[in-house]
């Protein structure tokens, strides 16, 4: 079996919430943790490598070794929240304020082709949730509502990960934006439908907005992308970075330091870590990508799976 590694040591979940996850890697790969904090690289028998919903900075020592990990002509696959926006905070009040994780990630992903942005999708096409919406008799009255801030979200492109895929289900959902890397074909996978807005930091997630989700002239951004497929041979960001002592130390782990790839390899980046974790009860977990309220299952756990597929086969363009 391909052996993929699962980064830790950045506050990436372990618990009940990657249930789904690790059975569904474990079916077809050795799935394997490290620690990027505490190994002396990513070795490059790791046929890809995972990057879920980190929620603290990554230190450069750490960056610099899944960068020579890419460059050695490593994968990765990148599912990450930059903004801190979870439902529980509705619980408490109307409104909440999604504010920056501060995972210092930009220059590295910048770098590679892909801006994520500060700010939250809002599509016409959403799950459902159960809020109360209304009071009678002391008790509170509960209706499944239509929740903006759970896009499903569209594959595009008629690209073997996302060819006749159904929707996926994503919570919190950042946009991405391409920018200028050389050498790098960049292939949208997943995006809004075609009746999206977004709301940017400061972000203030209210229940509010829940009101205008059947106003079709505030949702007129359509499109908008969210997963994205980089293909190509990477320049490194510690080219001109990376002192004598640095590079002597990934030469005498690796080989060598590279600037760039020898061959072209394969990221994926999506703005939303939860689309491949799930959720659960103190008896059970769900599958991911699960809705409670519809209860039914969208084409999470089929993404991953096509993902995992492409960045264990061979390169193709």
């Amino acid at each position: 079996k391909p052996l993929i590694g699962y980064l830790t040591g950045n506050g990436e979940p372990t618990g009940p919430e990657t249930y789904d996850l690790v059975q569904t890697m474990d079916a077809d790969y050795t799935l394997q943790i490290i620690d990027p904090n505490q190994s002396p690289v990513i070795p490059k028998e790791f046929a890809a490598i995972l990057v879920v919903k980190p929620a603290k900075a990554f230190s450069d020592s750490a960056k610099m070794k899944i960068d020579q990990y890419i460059m050695q002509g490593g994968k990765v696959i990148w599912f990450l929240d930059i903004l801190y926006a979870e439902k529980d905070s509705l619980a408490v009040a109307a409104q909440t304020l999604a504010y920056d994780r501060g995972l210092e990630l930009d220059d590295l992903l910048f770098k590679y082709g892909v801006r994520i942005n500060r700010d939250l999708l809002q599509d016409q096409q959403c799950d459902l949730s159960k809020l109360v919406v209304g009071n009678a008799g002391g008790q509170p009255q509960l209706a499944d509502v239509p929740f903006n801030y759970y896009p499903l979200l569209v594959a595009t492109n008629n690209h073997p990960i996302t060819k006749n895929l159904e929707p996926v289900l994503s919570l919190f959902t950042n946009t991405l934006d391409t920018v200028k890397a050389e050498g790098i074909t960049k292939t949208v996978l997943l995006s809004s439908s075609e009746n999206a807005k977004f709301v940017s930091t400061p972000a203030i997630i209210s229940l509010q907005e829940l009101k205008t989700i059947e106003n079709v002239q505030l949702y007129n951004k359509k499109n908008l992308p969210v997963g994205i497929l980089l293909n190509g041979k990477f320049t490194s960001l510690y080219a001109n970075r990376a002192s004598a002592e640095m590079r002597q130390f990934f030469t005498a782990n690796y080989g060598s330091f590279k600037t760039e790839n020898s061959e072209p390899t394969q990221q994926i980046i999506v703005g939303d870590g939860d689309i491949v974790l799930n959720g659960y009860t103190q008896k059970e977990p769900f599958p991911m990508g699960y809705s409670r309220v519809q209860e039914r299952s969208f084409a999470n756990k089929n993404f991953l799976q096509n993902t995992e597929l492409e960045a264990t086969l061979t390169f193709v363009n």
